[in-house]
């Protein structure tokens, strides 16, 4: 069985704080304040759209700003958490990792885009779906069978 449990030898990477504290609501709102100002510092324009948006949520109106927004956001999130729990040098491990790998994924959008797409632009949806539908319910029992 895999060993869970945190030292409470931990110290957090946000000065002033220690292992405890995360436990702590007071000291949470203390750790989303630090948070708040150093995303004001680093882009003012994303931390009060998203100041707007958790004031009121009804601020942003289609799905895709709220994706975008979010988006936004997670990349501060991301450091802040990795730097909180002194694991920015396993993160910076994975994206290298990661980016090793961007040539296959290129390859596969790629591929998607010239290959797959286009042909299945050609391909029509069957209009007898009734009939297809009582084949599929046959080749399903005949399996089962």
């Amino acid at each position: 069985m895999e060993n869970t449990e945190v030292s409470v030898d931990f110290r957090p990477g946000i000065e002033g704080f220690e292992f405890a504290d995360l436990f702590k609501p007071e000291r949470l709102k203390d750790l989303a304040e630090i948070f708040d100002q150093e995303l004001v510092e680093a882009n003012p324009e994303l931390f009060s759209r998203w100041e707007a948006y958790r004031r009121d949520p009804s601020s942003i109106h289609t799905p895709v700003e709220i994706s975008a927004l979010l988006v936004g956001v997670s990349s501060h999130v991301s450091r802040f958490l990795a730097r909180l729990f002194r694991i920015e040098k396993e993160v910076e491990d994975l994206a290298a990792r990661t980016m090793e790998q961007d040539p296959i994924f290129r390859f596969k959008v790629d591929f998607v885009r010239r290959r797959v797409l286009p042909t299945l632009k050609k391909v029509s949806s069957p209009v007898i779906l009734p009939e297809l539908e009582r084949s599929i319910q046959t080749l399903r029992a005949a399996v089962s069978a």
